[in-house]
């Protein structure tokens, strides 16, 4: 650390700007009241502090004594959940860009010591971003804690220069860094002397790498994006420096919609930032069973064999640590065959009946006296359970917030008892068994609050809730305005449509109800969010009265892994969609505009006609890039069992054939979505057998046109490393209109970057 850093950084700390005076070779600044005086001197580029006698280096001083980072590791150890049972999972690893330069995905027995790994790489002029990544319930929570946990036993014992820091996202859909930094450390962890700034100085300084849990999907690929631009903010700030650690559904290199992945990385500017992967692989036999062990379950072969006879080996409910874990914990309560009788009749809807089989076992708990003497009845019915909880998922989403204090519960609870005629009397009683309830869990480091025991069983019961919402008599615009409030997760919306119908409400009634709602809603979400709903109840619905679906605009993934038969979509708007698993028997789809299909394997489009529609972009299996030329697409398209009449025509949106060389530099652009400056290695190992072809044809005239550049100092030949010179946003909407040759897609980027300064 030299001079000019060491003053930075001790400036981020003092509780004011006057708080420091900064001599030539003594320091005195004041940092939460604590006045701290020391000497200091430069020696061959580098600070070294002398405080009471002891002389330490820069880095050092300011880690132990000015963050008082020991501290912060017994807050981290006192305040983060941990599990005892933990099973490192399996998962699979994408290295960054050029260490090695991989472009595929390697196997990884256990993805904890990937991400030990690659977290405690050096690297003094790059940030480094680790996506964690799997699907919902697979344990990505879990392992962080355990990391952070780790991490700072590790810290302690001085085996370890870095602290992993926990900071959740979920239940937050605007996101504002700083604020959610502060709070964390400062409601969670109990640690009051971090500003925003000075935390962001121990990034950088790499002995903090926050860790950024729950970033939810819907939110990353909306029409409004913010998630990203507060990402990109966050990695500019970081100046080239630094580590974090992001868990998400996806990686943003993984969305195929160029426009999502501009959004960052012109946020981050010109800064150098390389991504890497960790994706978590469900469980298996083996984890199944070294779980099971480590809680002391009896013959723990045995009860997964016993499971087996009634799921299939990669069924959630073996296969995800989540359900795992509960299942474990009906077993040892000796309810597991009740729980199997239910779920063996609900493959449709399964995790609701999972869900109601652990609070049925709590109303059989929550009791209170009645006559005759000494005999207990039940304080609320397993209906009025999953009620009750409902309006706790409910008042988080109002108040954009995972966790719930006591007064906010206490609200909730009067409004429960007067909406089912409780007397008011059994108010104190429901209040006084909450914090213990199967499903939620007191929030560490907050006084008398508390949230889900997992976001699947939140997004669950507000799916309840806005079943009830569309069910009531409320106004349209009323309920769209709640709807608006933040996109809901595929469990949330899928849980309102499933909870419609387990309540018998007719399907077609349920989706006019949604025309009727979506008619009288402005906002996107909003939108957004009733197109989810939908795509769900076309599933459950009858192809005898489900019909047709008028205007809705479906969020990303609407279509993936769905089963329709005989649907009418008329004039509907659907974001970029993957088709995985989807069947599409005898659909019909009416003007129609869809921003991005991707076809995958065991996709089966059933003789689907599309009449009149606009299809954006196609991306087939296996490929980088999309395919952008109406003739193209209406081709793949039908290749992939489509029927087409009268699609738009090419002239409407200027398109012609595109020629191979335009086609090529848009494949290179896209690899910078893994990096900000992409080494010609990696170039060669992106584009394959095209690179030749690339390197002699292509890459001058992106360099010549002030596309790309080459960065300096970054080495040569296969070494040498080139970063954009224009606003990825500003390749967006030439990728489209690329037309005929790669002087025209040249040319489209220009005309962007001149109406831009303009």
């Amino acid at each position: 650390m030299d001079s000019t850093q060491f003053h930075r950084v001790i400036t981020a700390f003092a509780d004011h700007s006057g708080d420091l005076r900064l001599d030539r070779d003594r320091i005195r600044v004041q940092v939460l009241d604590e006045l701290i005086e020391a000497s200091f001197r430069e020696r061959d580029g580098e600070v070294f502090v002398t405080e009471n006698g002891a002389e330490l280096r820069a880095n050092s001083w300011i880690r132990d004594r000015v963050a008082r980072m020991p501290f912060l590791a017994d807050r981290i150890q006192a305040n983060i959940p941990r599990e005892e049972s933990f099973v490192p999972p399996p998962g699979t690893f994408l290295d960054r860009f050029d260490d090695p330069p991989s472009v595929s995905p390697e196997a990884l027995p256990d993805a904890r010591r990937g991400i030990e790994e690659i977290l405690a790489r050096p690297a003094s002029d790059r940030s480094t971003v680790l996506y964690l990544t799997s699907d919902s319930g697979e344990g990505k929570t879990t392992l962080i804690n355990h990391l952070a946990h780790e991490q700072a036993r590790r810290f302690q014992a001085r085996e370890s220069s870095f602290l992993l820091v926990p900071i959740r996202l979920a239940g937050r859909s605007l996101l504002s860094f700083d604020q959610i930094v502060i709070a964390e450390l400062v409601s969670r962890l109990r640690v009051p002397f971090y500003y925003y700034d000075a935390f962001m100085e121990l990034v950088k300084m790499r002995v903090l790498v926050p860790a950024f849990d729950g970033f939810e999907e819907r939110v990353v690929e909306s029409s409004i994006g913010e998630t990203a631009y507060a990402l990109g903010d966050l990695l500019h700030s970081l100046d080239s420096s630094g580590s974090v650690l992001l868990s998400a559904s996806r990686a943003f290199f993984e969305y195929r919609n160029l426009e999502t992945q501009a959004k960052l990385f012109d946020a981050i500017g010109d800064r150098n930032v390389g991504f890497a992967q960790i994706r978590l692989e469900p469980w298996n036999r083996t984890h199944f069973v070294e779980h099971a062990r480590k809680r002391s379950v009896a013959d723990p072969e045995r009860v997964y064999d016993r499971l087996r006879q009634h799921f299939d080996e990669d069924h959630p409910s073996l296969t995800r640590a989540l359900l795992v874990r509960r299942l474990l914990d009906v077993s040892e309560s000796g309810d597991l065959e009740d729980l199997l009788r239910r779920l063996g009749s609900a493959s449709s809807d399964y995790f609701h009946e999972f869900v109601n089989a652990l609070v049925s076992r709590e109303a059989q708990e929550w009791t209170e006296p009645s006559e005759p003497e000494g005999a207990r009845r039940p304080l609320l019915s397993v209906a009025e359970h999953h009620s009750l909880l409902a309006q706790i998922a409910m008042k988080m989403w109002r108040t954009k917030n995972d966790t719930l204090s006591m007064k906010y519960l206490d609200t909730v609870t009067r409004e429960f008892v007067e909406v089912n005629g409780k007397p008011r009397q059994v108010i104190g009683r429901i209040r006084d068994r909450i914090p213990d309830h199967a499903l939620l869990a007191r929030a560490v480091g907050r006084v008398r609050s508390l949230h889900f025991d997992h976001e699947d069983f939140r997004h669950l019961y507000l799916g309840d809730a806005f079943a009830d919402l569309l069910r009531s008599s409320e106004r349209p615009t009323e309920i769209g305005i709640i709807l608006g409030s933040g996109p809901l997760a595929r469990v949330a919306s899928d849980g309102a449509a499933n909870a419609l119908v387990r309540r018998d409400t007719d399907v077609r009634a349920a989706l006019d109800r949604l025309h009727e709602v979506a008619r009288h809603s402005l906002v996107t979400y909003a939108q957004e969010n009733l197109g989810a709903i939908a795509s769900r109840l076309l599933e459950l619905g009858d192809e005898a009265v489900t019909g047709r679906v008028f205007s809705l605009w479906f969020p990303s993934d609407a279509l993936k892994g769905r089963e329709f038969g005989s649907v009418v979509f008329k004039g509907c708007r659907f974001q970029g969609t993957s088709l995985a698993g989807t069947v599409m028997a005898n659909c019909t789809f009416v003007e129609c505009r869809f921003e991005r299909l991707e076809m995958t394997p065991g996709f089966d489009a059933g003789g689907a006609l599309l009449k009149g529609c606009r299809v954006d972009c196609v991306v087939s299996a296996g490929d980088s890039d999309g395919v952008f030329d109406p003739e193209e697409i209406a081709g793949d398209l039908e290749d992939a069992g489509f029927r087409i009449e009268r699609m738009e025509a090419a002239e409407a949106h200027g398109l012609a054939s595109v020629a191979p060389d335009a086609r090529l530099a848009e494949r290179a652009l896209r690899c910078f979505v893994r990096g900000t400056r992409i080494s010609e290695e990696f170039l060669r190992r992106w584009l394959g057998s095209d690179a030749p072809a690339f390197f002699e044809r292509v890459l001058p005239k992106l360099v010549e046109g002030g596309v790309l550049r080459a960065v300096e100092g970054d080495g040569s030949g296969p070494r040498r490393r080139f970063g954009l010179a224009v606003r990825m946003s500003g390749i967006v909407p030439a990728v489209p209109t690329t037309a005929g040759s790669l002087d025209e897609f040249l040319a489209a980027i220009r005309r962007d970057r001149r109406t831009a300064r303009g």
